[in-house]
């Protein structure tokens, strides 16, 4: 049963803070040192598969705001329009939540997952399967990290639709997957040791680079511009466009002489008081 979307606002604050891990692992993937993308414009260094390690969670000490996990491939609902999508990941933490929002006649699919072939098959089910026979009409992307920007230009393909996101996450996707910047997982790692970072740390930083395309096989060529504070209408309903530390967000509120009630969904993470779609 589909729960208040007050309640699922109370809950993901707790779940998501429960469930955050240290994030320098989650770029680790398995590669062969003749692995390479982009043409050899980035190639990949072979990651020593030791470095591949995995976090252990303990679903048991988790409270999720609904019964159950959504299975592979599949819907859950949580709250009147809003179903909720986990799509694995092929490193820690092993899973990305997605959320899929009824649109009119469409969907709105608000991030994409990692870019892989396993990834886009479960796409293809939820696609074939779960959609009622309506299009995606709307890719939203929160920030520019592989397992939200992912497969977005390939959805959006798909559907001949547009990519929402801010200008700052567009721009610097851009820069990381064509490396205009250089090398700055080698500048990463030098400044992690010069702060005292044990040196097989350093070793997993630095041996990661190259790797935003194995993630990101493709990225959009423009996109619908999200400002803080734009309210996007989905449904029918207003959602408020919140930006935070590294991603962007959307609430929705209802009108009336009620007090607001908003409901945010979060994948990963929570802004300080306030759960965010990030």
């Amino acid at each position: 049963m589909p729960i208040d979307s007050d309640d699922f606002l109370r809950y993901s604050a707790k779940w998501n803070c429960r469930i955050q891990l240290n994030l320098q692992l989650a770029v680790q993937i398995g590669l062969t040192s003749s692995d390479s993308v982009g043409g050899g414009l980035l190639t990949v260094r072979s990651i020593d598969s030791r470095l591949l390690r995995r976090i252990p969670v303990n679903t048991a000490l988790l409270e999720y705001p609904v019964p159950g996990l959504p299975d592979p491939g599949k819907l859950l609902q949580v709250a009147e329009g809003v179903y909720w999508i986990r799509m694995p990941l092929p490193f820690a933490l092993d899973h990305i939540n997605l959320w899929l929002l009824r649109d009119g006649a469409g969907w709105t699919v608000v991030d994409t997952g990692f870019g892989s072939a396993a990834t886009k098959g479960l796409w293809e089910e939820i696609i074939a399967n779960h959609l009622d026979g309506r299009p995606i009409t709307r890719v939203i992307v929160t920030h520019l990290h592989p397992d939200h920007l992912g497969l977005a230009a390939w959805l959006a393909e798909r559907f001949d639709v547009q990519i929402w996101m801010t200008q700052t996450e567009f721009l610097m996707a851009h820069t990381i997957w064509g490396g205009q910047g250089g090398d700055m997982l080698a500048r990463l790692a030098t400044l992690y040791r010069r702060h005292g970072l044990p040196e097989d740390k350093v070793a997993m930083v630095a041996g990661r680079s190259g790797s935003y395309r194995l993630g990101v096989p493709s990225l959009p060529q423009s996109f619908c511009r999200l400002i803080g504070g734009d309210a996007v209408t989905i449904n029918s309903q207003t959602w408020h466009v919140l930006i935070g530390h590294r991603s962007s967000s959307i609430s929705r509120s209802t009108s009336g002489g009620e007090r607001a009630r908003r409901f945010a969904a979060a994948s990963r993470r929570s802004l300080r008081g306030r759960p965010s779609l990030s």
